[in-house]
């Protein structure tokens, strides 16, 4: 039967009044509601397209699409996402999910429009969950067109470990079943521990079918003339 074993990663420690030192931190970002970025997203989902133009009311959530943190490759983290250290505190837990945001519009953005978004960190509190340490910072984001406030959002990003997993212990390889010895031998080896079960005689029958090709039977008789023990084999 095939086996597990439990591995885990070990959590590393952390420090929440170090990382508390990023509350307040901030980061700036403008951007431009451009008509042909609305007009391949509106196509991604499979909308009409060509009925998003200028001054147009832009659809609830698209503004994520703008005013994106930027940064090099040699400064991604594993994740993709931006190195931490940053703009957001270096949590020392390998998953980063978002847990939600809550937005509260003041105005519409249309396309057109500039957008800049000011992030700022908000709160930064830890947890224990049956998946291990979990830390949980808020973000809140102010989404500007010019210097009117258009849109309020409270961004939660969770960092957890990495949950427990069972890992398959590999069984070794293969090895068919075979009969130690022919039946001739099985026969003489019964006959000579005193079997009452084994006759003197072996016969074998060979039969071909059109689906299995050649078939061989062969049985061992008591001596009644009935079947002890039969086995098949095809090619």
């Amino acid at each position: 039967m095939n086996q597990a074993s439990t591995m885990q990663t070990p959590s590393l420690p952390v420090d929440l009044q170090a990382l508390r030192a990023w509350l307040g931190r901030t980061e700036v970002a403008s951007d431009c509601v451009e008509v042909q970025r609305v007009q391949q997203l509106a196509a991604s989902f499979d909308l009409d397209h060509h009925r998003f133009v200028a001054n147009n009311v832009l659809p609830p959530l698209w503004h994520w699409c703008f005013a994106t943190p930027i940064s090099a490759m040699h400064q991604a983290g594993p994740d993709g996402h931006s190195a931490r250290g940053g703009f957001l505190p270096p949590v020392p837990l390998p998953r980063r999910m978002w847990a939600g945001s809550r937005l509260h519009w003041h105005d519409d953005f249309r396309i057109g429009d500039p957008i800049n978004r000011e992030s700022r960190v908000v709160s930064v509190e830890s947890k224990t969950g049956r998946s291990g340490s979990l830390v949980f910072v808020t973000v809140g984001h102010q989404w500007k067109r010019d210097t009117r406030l258009v849109l309020s959002e409270e961004h939660d990003i969770v960092y957890r470990d990495i949950p427990q997993i069972d890992t398959p212990i590999p069984l070794g390889p293969y090895r068919a079943p075979v009969w130690p010895m022919t039946l001739q031998q099985a026969c003489a080896e019964a006959q000579k521990r005193g079997s009452k079960e084994v006759p003197s005689g072996l016969r074998a029958e060979f039969a071909g079918t059109p689906d299995v090709g050649l078939v061989a039977e062969c049985a061992i008789q008591k001596a009644d003339g009935s079947k002890a023990m039969t086995a098949q084999m095809a090619w």
